[in-house]
Order: C-alpha cells, then sequence, then structure tokens
C-alpha cells in the first residue's frame, strides 16, 4: 500500500477538497481506529456541507488499513445511523442524524458523550465496596444462586452539574488480583478491562422511567420525584458471556439520549 511521504499526514480527497487524515496505526484494534477515524471525517465533511464520502478504496488507501477493515466500520456507522450507503450512487452523511448530541446506539462511555456535547466533564468515584448480588441480578449474569460483587459508584459532572449516577456490578470471581487494590476508572469498560483481562464487545441495555428517590436526588442534586432515565445495561465480553452490569441514573436536562430508526436499506 502507497505510504505517505515522512512528515506528511495521508489526505482523503473530496472533489477538488484534500482533508487530512490520521493512518490507521494502532494495530491492536483496527477496526475501532479506522471507525474513530471515520467519524474524525464525517464531522470535517459536514461541516464543510459536503456530504459524500469517498470510496472505499481511497479510505482504505488513506487509513492504511484492509478495505474489508473500513466496511466493517462504515457498516457499523450504518447501523447507528450516522451514514446511508445508496447502491449505484455512493456512501453520504445523514446530515439530521449527525446533529444528535447523544446517539443512544453508539458505544460511547458517558464522558465522551458529556464532553462532545461541549461539557467540561468531571468523574468522581463515589463508593466502591464488596457485597452480594441482589436476587434481580442473578438473571442478568445467568446465576442461580447469588454470590459477591464488585460495586463501583461514579457521578459524571457536566460543567458543574451532576448528570449521570452509575453504579457498575462485578463478580468477584472475575478479578484477576481479587479485591486488593482496587479502584475506580472513567468507564465501566476500563474498569472491566483493566480487573478482569476481558473486553466488553457489547451491551444489551433497558431503559427505564425512575422517578428520583431521596438518596438518588441528593447525588444529582435534584428534588425527589423527579422523573429521570433509568439505563440497565448488561455488559457481554469476548467469550459472549455477561461480564458486568450497570444501572445509569441519567438527569435528561443535562443528557438526553436520541436513536436513528433507519426504515430503508438501499
Amino acid at each position: 500500500m502507497r505510504q505517505p511521504p515522512e512528515g506528511v499526514s495521508p489526505q482523503v480527497r473530496v472533489g477538488s477538497s484534500a482533508f487530512s487524515i490520521t493512518a490507521g496505526r494502532v494495530r491492536r484494534d483496527t477496526y475501532s481506529h479506522a471507525k474513530a477515524q471515520l467519524e474524525l471525517l464525517i464531522g470535517t465533511l459536514a461541516a464543510e456541507n459536503q456530504l459524500r464520502l469517498p470510496s472505499e478504496d481511497e479510505l482504505s488507501e488513506s487509513l492504511e488499513v484492509s478495505r474489508a477493515t473500513v466496511r466493517s466500520a462504515l457498516l457499523s456507522l450504518q447501523k447507528e445511523g450516522t451514514i446511508q450507503r445508496i447502491h449505484g450512487r455512493g456512501t453520504f452523511i445523514n446530515r439530521h442524524a449527525f446533529k444528535i448530541q447523544a446517539n443512544i446506539s453508539q458505544d460511547r462511555p458517558f464522558a465522551a458523550l458529556l464532553e462532545e456535547m461541549g461539557h467540561n466533564v468531571a468523574v468522581d468515584n463515589v463508593d466502591l465496596h464488596i457485597e452480594p448480588l441482589e436476587d434481580a441480578l442473578l438473571t442478568p449474569f445467568e446465576l442461580t444462586e447469588t454470590e459477591d460483587a464488585v460495586h463501583v459508584e461514579r457521578i459524571f459532572g457536566a460543567s458543574g452539574k451532576p448528570a449521570v449516577l452509575s453504579i457498575d456490578v462485578v463478580p468477584v470471581r472475575f478479578l484477576l488480583d481479587g479485591i486488593d487494590g482496587l479502584e475506580g476508572y472513567e468507564s465501566v469498560f476500563e474498569f472491566v478491562r483493566r480487573t478482569t483481562g476481558r473486553q466488553v464487545r457489547y451491551s444489551v441495555a433497558d431503559i427505564v422511567p425512575f422517578i428520583a428517590t431521596t438518596k438518588i436526588a441528593e447525588d444529582l442534586g435534584i428534588t425527589a420525584g423527579v422523573p429521570l432515565i433509568l439505563l440497565r445495561h448488561t455488559h457481554i465480553d469476548q467469550d459472549d458471556r455477561p461480564v458486568a452490569f450497570t444501572r445509569a441514573y441519567i438527569n435528561d436536562e443535562l443528557l438526553r439520549f436520541s436513536v436513528v430508526r433507519t426504515y430503508t436499506d438501499s
């Protein structure tokens, strides 16, 4: 594959314009890196009101990854509603969907979502302790009897205001080094990767209306009885096994989710 001269960033040409793009040198996960670079390119093109993306061959050469990797990344963006692929015409940005600030179908940690919305983000690791799983979590973890689990409680702040109270639960038996030296991290994905050696491949989320209890209201700095959004995530690892569970109580005045529903495949 042709390489750019040393010190020169590879570029993608769209019509008469050229856009710099970072080559895919992160070989540990070229798919995620390629997708991230495509998202940056899409943002640049959208700002220039250019809605058509280059061909797969051009993107493959610019990103220095295989065409199959580019195709997989484009397919993921299509499923999320960011782009549409029209047979015989090419790949185009969904300009209305692109304006969505928090797409629930995307795999973004809360801190990243809030940052992309323009907030100054602060993550406060409020509590980390061990206690037995409650009966309601036996089904998500495919268990028949309870066992000890790590509970990590974090508050994600958005420009000085609490936006999300997140409680992550990971069974102790998954931990590589037991409970000694545990600390909180900025996302459940990072916590799972560092403490269990597993990778969250996808999450299944239930979206539930919730009335703030006194405790939740105090944590989020709101009035008890205010309606919130509760996201209940079961996180699945690379072996298709449940590895963690998250309850996220969200003040939707600060973080409101949307989803793109696509009806046709062209």
